[in-house]
């Protein structure tokens, strides 16, 4: 446990009578996981839509968008049973989809991925 002493204080007749002890090694514990998260929502960032280790492709307008299976699943209960319920996509590498725009499907990845959109500007 790291602390840090303060030593301090004057009554009128006695000085430095007063300690304050302030345990800093929480605050090094918040810093060090505030890093972490940070450092995991980069790594994340980097896979949206990167081919390297994908292991499906959903084809929007024509486009692929590359995807992770694991990821997708962990984050969103509608890919967990498209993947693992017997439907055709649990078989398939790659997902043609209609009705959403490319730019849209994309945006959703993001927020898949990272929790966050970074630089939305809704049109």
């Amino acid at each position: 446990m790291k602390q840090l002493f303060i030593f301090g204080g004057f009554d009128g007749c006695k000085w430095l009578n007063d300690i304050c002890i302030l345990d800093i090694g929480k605050l090094e514990e918040n810093e060090i996981n505030n890093e972490a998260v940070n450092s995991l929502i980069l790594n994340m960032r980097k896979i949206i839509n990167n081919p390297t280790f994908s292991d499906v492709v959903f084809m929007v307008e024509g486009k692929p968008i590359y995807a992770h299976k694991a990821i997708l699943s962990a984050q969103c209960e509608h890919f967990e049973a498209m993947f693992m319920n017997g439907m055709k996509e649990s078989t398939q590498s790659t997902i043609e989809v209609k009705d959403w725009s490319f730019s849209s499907y994309k945006l959703m990845m993001e927020y898949l991925y990272s929790g966050s959109i970074a630089n939305f500007n809704p049109q």
